[in-house]
């Protein structure tokens, strides 16, 4: 018997991790119970550094039992990071990508960007993908 997996999206291979100007840390999951955190519930303004990070194995059991989210966690950790200014504002997100040929799939990735908007100006420091 054949058991395959159906996604609508691709596993995570990073998660974010937001620190605030008083030492503060906040994570897109929390380690302790894989429940995630909504970025539209962060302070945005009072972050001061902001990081694509990758998703221990550990943590990875607890995001699928708790949230059904798949990842793809690391042996290796890997963490890409920016600091900001204060007039900076974080700019972070990903974008699923679907590659055809011939009326078929050929590939399937996710691309994670990390970056600042500052004088309404995008600047894109990592474009990420795994």
């Amino acid at each position: 018997m054949k058991f395959e997996v159906i996604m609508d999206y691709n596993p995570l291979y990073f998660m974010w991790l937001a620190e605030f100007d008083n030492d503060d840390c906040i994570s897109q999951f929390n380690y302790d119970t894989g429940k995630e955190i909504l970025w539209k519930n962060i302070n945005v303004k009072r972050i001061k550094k902001l990081s694509w990070v990758s998703i221990p194995l550990e943590l990875s059991q607890k995001i699928f039992i708790i949230e059904g989210i798949h990842t793809h966690p690391s042996i290796l950790p890997k963490k890409y990071t920016i600091e900001y200014e204060n007039d900076e504002i974080p700019l972070i997100y990903r974008r699923n990508y679907i590659e055809f040929s011939k009326s078929r799939i050929v590939s399937r990735r996710t691309k994670y960007i990390l970056g600042k908007i500052k004088n309404n100006r995008e600047e894109i420091i990592y474009e990420l993908i795994p």
